[in-house]
């Protein structure tokens, strides 16, 4: 489960009347967010017979809640079948319906007893747009109702209280350590003339790494806040992160960080090859791991290669970017060592010379 799910502190429920449910009355909850304002009121009032009056409900931990029946998910309806609901009864005197993975999630924490309904004590949450009910005696409610605490409670956070190093909680739940104010730069290149390159400044932010995406290579890891009041609810803890200045370095060699100044190439050979292999991408092709990286075959050409390497057999290939064209020693046959690749190629990988000095491989 989500550990961002939001439980709001006043619901609204609309309604219409369906015979095919126990009370006559189907329901759509509705519900009012941490500033007090009315979340997905319009589909709300597209929806419910306005003839039947709205009510509200505190959302405080309630029993009493029934099971009643499947709805949707009938395979003859084609390609515009409805998805499976759940109707539950509300003791409150209506039914609402809730998803498959939410009556999976909550027969996890409780049971379900015929003629007598759910145990324990339930509340509404919502992931996102999607209603959920949620068991107050699953392992997740404690930890969600201390993060909602902290939606609610409007604390405030400005430049002068923030500390460096320590960690702090986001309206997303997620935990980011603290890197400073500093400027952000937005990079702009020609494609075709690596030479040739704009770094747009966009001000300064308040920079923030991502614990929980350190180890996401699709995912940058530092976020970028411009108003801290809207983003920052809590500190989590005071104590310098303990791979700060490690990770200040990474911040540091990014172009966000410092504007690119310069470009140039420098060509491949076997003594500069072990920086090169801290740049490739592992990856599983066919049950076969393979890691890659990209190159530039001529300084005066921009079309990429890749060379591959196949853990499996213990060779090198070379693939063009633009057409897949594969270069081996012979048709048939790969390159038994990258010394034997480098002595039949020339290629180059491009450095980039970042505003504070700062060098690294572009290998875009």
């Amino acid at each position: 489960m989500n550990n961002n799910i939001f439980i709001p502190k006043k619901l609204k429920v609309g309604f219409q009347k369906r015979e095919d449910t126990y009370s006559k009355k189907l329901a759509y909850v509705i519900y009012y967010d941490n500033k007090n304002k009315l979340r997905k009121e319009i589909s709300w009032e597209g929806w419910r017979d306005k003839k039947i009056e709205p009510i509200e409900i505190d959302n405080e931990p309630r029993s009493g809640f029934v099971l009643n029946r499947k709805v949707g998910g009938d395979s003859w309806s084609g390609w515009n079948h409805r998805n499976t609901y759940v109707r539950v009864y509300d003791p409150e005197g209506f039914e609402f319906e809730i998803q498959v993975p939410n009556l999976l999630y909550i027969l996890q924490n409780t049971n379900s007893i015929k003629g007598k309904g759910l145990e324990g004590e339930f509340v509404y949450a919502y992931d996102g747009k999607e209603l959920l009910l949620m068991p107050t005696c699953s392992p997740d409610y404690k930890e969600l109702v201390d993060y909602n605490n902290k939606m609610f409670s409007k604390k405030k956070f400005k430049g002068k209280d923030m500390i460096l190093g320590a960690t702090y909680i986001t309206n997303k739940n997620k935990k980011l350590v603290y890197m400073g104010r500093h400027e952000l730069y937005n990079e702009f290149r020609s494609y075709d003339n690596h030479s040739t390159y704009d770094s747009k400044n966009l001000g300064k932010k308040y920079w923030f790494y991502d614990i929980d995406a350190k180890n996401n290579k699709y995912y940058s890891p530092f976020i970028h806040i411009q108003t801290l009041s809207t983003k920052i609810i809590d500190i989590h803890d005071t104590e310098c992160y303990e791979n700060y200045a490690e990770v200040f370095e990474t911040m540091s060699n990014r172009t966000e960080f410092s504007s690119i100044t310069m470009f140039r190439f420098e060509k491949i050979n076997i003594d500069n090859w072990n920086k090169i292999k801290n740049n490739f991408i592992y990856y599983e092709y066919n049950n076969v791991n393979v890691f890659k990286t990209k190159f530039y075959n001529n300084i005066n050409q921009s079309s990429k290669s890749i060379i591959e390497f196949n853990f499996k057999e213990n060779k090198y290939t070379i693939c063009v970017y633009d057409n897949n064209e594969y270069w081996r020693k012979n048709k048939n046959e790969k390159y038994d060592t990258i010394e034997e690749l480098l002595s039949d190629n020339e290629l180059y990988i491009l450095i980039a010379t970042l505003k504070n000095g700062k060098e690294f491989i572009h290998a875009e």
